[in-house]
């Protein structure tokens, strides 16, 4: 309702002030400015509002026409009239041109002046024409028509875009602007200077001045859009329509009739305002795709200069147009030094050849997909990089020049080798594992039986020196066993809590004897250093073996450098190292001034039996014993080295809460004496089996022996009430393995003592195995005396 009080008030003053600067009578309206106030309400609002509006603009189209002496029928016509032209033009408009027009593109203005001068209007200059001519008797039914056509039409043109525009599009003239404020002020006095001009010198019968305005509504169209276009024409309109009614009315005025003036007035200012409105539209979408186009630019410069990876504009014969600053950043130069140099010479030499080949896929407009490639800094560093581009072609579709972005993959291939490297260190160590389970069994079985010959009193001091020879040859693949075990994580430890600077500390005079004077040991040790939960003899082994292979690397003489320091680690850190992880560490670095290792070797170093040294002066695993057994211990190792420039070990162990333990005493290596109790020997390796029971039979024992704990459960069936002491290996065919038969002995008999053997056992924790009284852990290989004095301790510890 309210809505339609207002278009009635709107239609009333439009119509008034349309009367006022019309040629009279009113028949000649030169702009009828309701039609494009209504067909403006009607387009601003839905479809359901337009029974509201349309009642509104028949109250103001009746108030007016009767004000002005109309009859009734006569308004009723008019009123027709008036709502067909502007209800038909906004249907026309919302179903062919756009549901919410602005007027600010070609094809809305274009679809404004074909349903308003092609359809609407003229279906209401027809009907309004009928009633003027057969209603107010006026004679000229065609002058009518034409004039209420190009009325209707003026008002639409001149109203409606300038309402829409208002409604929906940005001031044209942004508020404190006041050189676009003077400009649209000087726009309109000269409007109306050559309106007043062209009025005089028509009046003196010299036509054709009128066309002054021309350049003054395409300035405003250009400037300020439709509504500058608008406010122009009406100005143009408005001043014609006062000079021709009040100024130029006199007695030479009269070789132009009231017809003639208005067909003279009429079309003109159609025509000004509809090239108007088609230049302002012209002009704004220019103004548009001109901005949309900066915008473009300006989002792909910020896309382009922001990318984290390397980005290149790069013309057909090769010179590069444009870089990133990640590109620059990356190769070390300025944009002024790298731009226009050939793209091939940022790349390393033996690549320039499929730089080349891309660049006739360019020319051929091809892409380049994931094409690797090494670049060269200005520093000679290596970058290694994916190279990904497409050509890019004019708008003819000639292809003139290529962009590529450019990944990075140096930090990924890293990666990605040292996870490789950490995967076949864990498939050699679990082959090492296996291996040395096997051979721990052939080393205790011989060791035993080495045992067993000396205590032959028939052998002369020739053949026990022999014997002496063979044990210690045993002993040393016993170590290298040991090695594998502790390369491959297989070997079970001891763990205490141990003050990392004591350890090292304990070391310093034996490493000294051991490196030899001409290298000078340097002792750091870190203050307030946490503990740490290891190995003793592991730590110890780390220590050695890194200090020996340092020695190696300066025969000459030189400096190692050993300290101890806390660390913590975040998460930022660990990015660079996979092993890495975040927490609290106490680091161990041995540093040398040695040779120092080149990049080929520091690929192998931590790999078991891959050595440098001449042939018979190193196993090759001295480095895979230290990454075994600090991986064991749930930390890494971390290498820096350059040719002459030395070595630089890093070492993390994780930190410990816990308190120092107090050192057990040492155990006595008191003499094997035999007993007469009864012990059940399991163990699936026979040349174990037969030299443990001949050992153990010989120091007095009754001896039961079984091959695997289905026999051994068997054997104990008979003979459990008689058995003093279990000697079981942990691993066995059948599927019960050493600890699951003691655990069934055990609760059979709890009295029962349990000696567990292994040369390494992933199933076997430390700590597992000891749970409980009288479960003792004896690892391979074991001497004769080693296990006869085990199981002397163990019966004694019994009868306590």
């Amino acid at each position: 309702m309210v809505r339609g009080l207002v278009l009635a008030f709107g239609i009333f003053s439009t119509a008034w002030l349309g009367a006022s600067l019309s040629i009279q009578p009113l028949a000649f309206v030169t702009v009828w400015f309701p039609s494009g106030l209504y067909l403006a309400a009607l387009l601003l609002h839905r479809t359901s509002q337009w029974p509201i509006l349309v009642a509104g603009a028949l109250l103001g189209n009746v108030a007016f026409d009767l004000m002005n002496g109309q009859t009734a029928f006569t308004s009723f016509f008019f009123c027709t009239a008036n709502s067909i032209e502007s209800v038909l033009g906004a249907a026309l408009i919302r179903r062919f041109v756009t549901d919410q027009p602005n007027f600010e593109t070609v094809r809305e203005v274009l679809g404004l002046v074909v349903a308003s001068a092609l359809i609407s209007s003229p279906l209401a200059a027809l009907i309004g024409a009928t009633a003027v001519t057969r209603l107010e008797g006026s004679p000229h039914f065609v002058v009518n028509a034409v004039l209420w056509w190009s009325a209707s039409f003026n008002g639409t043109v001149m109203l409606t875009p300038m309402l829409l525009n208002w409604a929906h599009g940005e001031c044209p003239v942004p508020p404190g602007n006041r050189k676009r404020i003077l400009e649209g002020m000087a726009i309109a006095v000269l409007v109306v200077l050559a309106v007043w001009f062209a009025s005089a010198m028509e009046h003196r019968a010299l036509g054709g001045f009128k066309y002054l305005v021309i350049p003054m509504i395409g300035w405003s169209a250009v400037r300020f859009g439709i509504r500058g276009t608008g406010i122009a024409t009406f100005l143009v309109a408005a001043v014609f329509a006062w000079c021709q009614n009040h100024v130029f009315t006199g007695e030479e005025a009269q070789h132009l009739d009231k017809v003639q003036r208005a067909m003279s007035t009429q079309p003109f200012i159609a025509l000004t305002g509809m090239g108007g409105l088609l230049l302002a539209a012209m002009a704004t979408e220019r103004r548009r795709t001109s901005l949309r186009v900066r915008e473009n630019e300006e989002r792909f410069r910020q896309f382009f200069e922001n990318l984290g990876e390397y980005c290149y504009i790069v013309a057909l014969d090769g010179r590069i147009l444009n870089a990133n600053g990640a590109a620059l950043q990356a190769l070390g130069l300025t944009r002024e030094r790298l731009l226009d140099r050939p793209i091939a010479s940022i790349y390393a030499p033996e690549d320039r050849p499929k730089v080349e080949a891309m660049l006739d896929r360019w020319r051929n407009g091809e892409a380049v997909r994931d094409q690797e490639l090494s670049l060269v800094t200005v520093a000679g560093e290596r970058r290694q990089v994916l190279l990904n581009s497409v050509p890019i072609r004019d708008p003819s579709g000639r292809v003139i020049h290529s962009a590529s972005v450019q990944i990075d993959i140096t930090e990924r291939l890293r990666l990605g080798d040292q996870l490789r490297q950490a995967q076949k260190l864990e498939a050699v160590g679990r082959l090492a594992g296996g291996i040395a389970h096997d051979f721990n069994n052939i080393v205790s079985a011989t060791l035993v039986h080495l045992g067993l010959l000396r205590t032959h009193t028939r052998l002369d001091d020739h053949s026990y020196e022999i014997i002496r020879e063979l044990e210690a040859e045993a002993r040393r693949a016993a170590s290298l066993t040991r090695q594998l075990l502790l390369f491959g994580r297989r070997s079970i430890m001891e763990i205490r809590v141990l003050d990392l600077n004591e350890v090292v500390d304990n070391l310093l005079r034996m490493l000294r004897r051991l490196l030899g004077e001409h290298i000078r040991v340097e002792w750091s040790a870190g203050a307030g250093l946490p503990t740490i939960a290891a190995d003793a003899g592991m730590v110890e082994q780390v220590v050695v073996n890194l200090a020996v292979n340092a020695r190696d690397a300066m025969p000459e003489g030189g400096r190692l450098t050993i300290a101890t320091e806390v660390v913590t680690v975040g998460e930022a850190e660990c990015l660079a190292n996979p092993r890495r992880r975040p927490g609290r560490f106490v680091c161990l670095s041995v540093r040398d001034t040695g040779t120092g290792i080149d990049d080929a070797t520091m690929a192998h170093i931590f790999e078991p039996f891959f050595t440098t040294k001449a042939v018979g002066h190193g196993t090759g695993l001295g480095l895979a014993t230290v990454y075994g057994i600090v991986s064991q211990h749930q930390g890494w190792v971390e290498v820096e080295s350059a040719i002459n420039h030395g070595t630089y070990f890093r070492i993390y162990f994780p930190a410990s809460t816990l308190p120092l333990q107090e050192p057990e005493a040492p155990v006595g290596l008191e003499s094997v004496r035999g007993g007469n109790e009864t012990i059940l020997f399991v163990e699936d390796e026979g040349s174990v089996r037969r030299a443990g029971v001949q050992y153990l039979r010989l120091l007095g024992y009754r001896v039961f022996d079984a091959v695997d704990g289905i026999s051994a459960l068997e054997m104990w069936g008979k003979h459990s009430e008689h058995m003093d002491l279990l000697i079981t290996d942990v691993v066995m065919p059948k599927g019960l393995g050493g600890l699951s038969l003691a655990k069934q002995l055990k609760a059979d008999k709890p009295g029962i003592l349990v000696i567990v053997t292994s040369g390494y056992s992933a199933e076997l924790d430390q700590r597992t195995a000891t749970e409980g009284s009288g479960v003792v852990y004896l690892a391979k290989p074991y001497e004769a005396e080693t296990l006869g004095r085990l199981v002397r301790r163990c019966l004694d510890r019994k009868q306590e």
